[in-house]
């Protein structure tokens, strides 16, 4: 059988032989990402990693210094200063106790890492019983086979549901009286909760309040279950603070997507001193046996902190505010027979349709007014890069109500 050139790249999400033609970028400046001629402002932020927009130049910079000294080597016996210095950046931004990071080389790998440490953390405490994973409905958490086993996207990772452990993973509604069903019904057997805080990406766009994150670090501490908070979306300033784990803390956070500032795929694993402690023992056997080829790659690591010190230089903290106002100033009175919901919160804004169908065609009307946006589901959403102006930001939002004025029947 031959097949068509553009297959030679085997691309995520799509039927390959339906989909069409990509989008060939010759080029990316500021928030701006350029199909030969045609400037597309991504309202995306390239799935939500590349939070300070493309090629800036205080983030190349940092990664062309870096490279003319390492640009490579392997964590395992050996270390280097780009990763010592991140691991102490993070141990003083975060909240006291999470202070010990374990690199990945993606988000979905950090998620694999941390429910293998809530794992083994479990076991050296004794507590072989725990077999059950706790997270919330409409998760996501990666394509990994536990994150995927964690996560709640059928439509993503329904076919390998017949795969274990699949029965070990409780899925829980994202309510009090849910999450406290759930606990009286499996914490003596819970291991661990995990779950995206505030906002759940890929499942929807869905938003919760910290009281349910207070709720669930309360119980997670009343039935010993070790609290993992995925911030890979999350972290790093997109919803207006820093961390969520600022707010609550968790046992363990994983950090990635915007970590580097879009400009490597790296993760952050980071452990509390409590479930640190039992890993630090005069026992060879005690050792996480995982190893990421590119854990700690310098490049990465040199990008992240780059990414951190212009979060603060460029007063983002301010920024995703100011993204947040503007974005409800100019989508939260959107009304159409086929819109169920709008969520802003942060630099996020997603408008809930009633079924995908009502999204049809939405790709490409964007893509004609200048605008990169795509749809999960029946949501239509932007996640902009935080550097955004306010020109670029009401271009989004043009579009987005465009959408339903002129194209929803």
């Amino acid at each position: 059988m031959i097949f068509p050139p553009q297959t030679l790249i085997w691309y995520p999400y799509a039927q390959q032989k339906l989909m069409r033609a990509p989008l060939q970028i010759t080029k990316a400046q500021g928030c701006r990402l350029f199909a030969g001629d045609k400037a597309l402002i991504d309202g995306i932020s390239s799935w939500w990693c590349a939070a300070y927009g493309y090629n800036h130049p205080y983030l190349i910079e940092a990664l062309q210094r870096q490279a003319g000294k390492l640009s490579h080597v392997m964590l395992a016996g050996i270390t280097h200063a780009p990763a010592q210095k991140l691991a102490e950046l993070l141990s003083e931004l975060l909240p006291p106790g999470l202070c010990h990071t374990f690199f990945a080389d993606s988000g979905s790998v950090g998620c694999e890492t941390a429910l293998k440490i809530a794992y083994q953390y479990q076991l050296y405490a004794g507590a072989q019983q725990r077999s059950k994973i706790l997270s919330l409905k409409h998760g996501y958490h990666g394509d990994t086979m536990l994150t995927m086993a964690v996560s709640d996207v059928p439509s993503m990772h329904g076919i390998y549901q017949a795969q274990s452990p699949w029965g070990q993973c409780i899925k829980v509604e994202a309510t009090a009286e849910a999450v406290q069903a759930a606990f009286a019904a499996h914490g003596r057997e819970a291991l661990c909760f995990i779950l995206e805080p505030l906002l759940q990406g890929a499942g929807g766009m869905r938003m919760h309040e910290v009281k349910l994150l207070k709720l669930i670090r309360r119980l997670c501490t009343q039935y010993g279950a070790v609290l993992i908070f995925d911030e890979v979306a999350t972290g790093c300033g997109r919803l207006g603070p820093l961390f969520v784990s600022s707010l609550v803390t968790p046992d363990i956070v994983i950090l990635g997507k915007a970590l580097t500032g879009g400009c490597l795929g790296h993760a952050a694993v980071v452990a509390s001193d409590k479930i640190f402690a039992p890993f630090y023992a005069e026992i060879p056997g005690r050792a996480l046996m995982h190893g990421p080829t590119f854990m700690g790659n310098p490049l990465a690591c040199a990008a992240a902190l780059a990414a951190f010190e212009l979060y603060f230089k460029a007063g983002c903290k301010e920024r995703v505010a100011a993204i947040e106002s503007q974005l409800k100033r100019e989508l939260s009175d959107l009304q159409h027979p086929d819109i169920v919901q709008i969520r802003i919160k942060g630099a996020c804004a997603c408008i809930e349709a009633k079924a995908p169908s009502c999204l049809q065609g939405a790709c490409e009307y964007a893509l004609e007014h200048g605008v990169l946006l795509r749809p999960i589901g029946a949501c239509l959403y932007t996640l902009p890069p935080y550097l955004i102006s306010p020109g670029e930001l009401t271009q989004i939002c043009a579009v987005m109500r465009g959408f339903f004025a002129e194209t929803v029947l």
